[in-house]
C-alpha cells in the first residue's frame, strides 16, 4: 500500500479520503451539474459516498493510484476530490480526474489544486507523461487543461458506455518536460 501524503497549497488542503467526508461529499456527489461529466447518475444516498470513499482508498491500497479530498484551508471543508488512476508504471503514466462543489467554481481553487497534483506527479512519483480524458462538452475542464498546458491529441470515438449510451472522450495530455519549463 502508498501512503497517501498531505499536499498543502495556498487556499488549500490535499489529503487522504476520510469517513468524515462523507457528509461534505454526499453534497457533491448529489448535484446533476457535477455529476454531469462523470459518467454516472448523482448520488442518492450518504452510503453510495461512504462506498465511493472506501473505492478512493482501495485504489492506493492496490496501488493503482491516489485520491485526495480538497480541502479548503480557510474552513476546513471538504469542496472536492482529485486524483490519479489508471497508474501504468512500466510506462511512467497516469490519468488525472476531479470535481469540485459548485459554489466553489470559476474561484482558481480547481487549478490550484490540479496544479499541486501535477507538482507531485512529476517531481515526486517521476511520471513523464499525465493524460485527461475529457466529455467534449466540458468546455470548463478543457480550459482548465489547456491553461496548464496540456495539449489536445484527439477524440476517442465511443470510448466510455455511460448512462446508456457510448460517448466519446477527449484525449489531453501533459510531459514531465513540457511541465517543468
Amino acid at each position: 500500500m502508498i501512503e497517501i501524503p498531505t499536499l498543502p497549497s495556498a487556499r488549500l488542503v490535499l489529503r487522504k479520503p476520510m469517513e468524515k467526508d462523507a457528509i461534505d461529499q454526499l453534497e457533491l456527489f448529489r448535484d446533476p451539474e457535477v455529476m454531469r461529466f462523470h459518467g454516472e447518475e448523482p448520488y442518492q444516498s450518504l452510503q453510495e459516498v461512504k462506498d465511493e470513499i472506501n473505492a478512493f482508498v482501495e485504489l492506493a491500497e492496490t496501488e493503482e493510484g491516489m485520491i485526495w479530498m480538497i480541502i479548503l484551508k480557510e474552513t476546513d471543508q471538504c469542496i472536492g476530490d482529485i486524483g490519479f488512476f489508471k497508474w501504468d508504471k512500466a510506462n511512467f503514466r497516469c490519468e488525472i480526474g476531479f470535481k469540485l462543489k459548485r459554489d466553489c467554481w470559476g474561484k482558481g481553487l480547481m487549478s490550484e489544486a490540479v496544479t499541486t497534483i501535477l507538482d507531485f506527479l512529476f517531481n515526486e512519483l517521476n511520471l513523464n507523461r499525465v493524460e485527461g480524458l475529457v466529455d467534449p462538452n466540458n468546455l470548463p475542464s478543457q480550459k482548465l487543461l489547456r491553461r496548464l498546458g496540456f495539449q489536445m491529441e484527439g477524440v476517442l470515438r465511443d470510448y466510455e458506455f455511460e448512462k446508456g449510451r457510448f460517448g466519446d472522450l477527449q484525449m489531453n495530455s501533459l510531459l514531465k518536460r513540457e511541465w517543468n519549463k
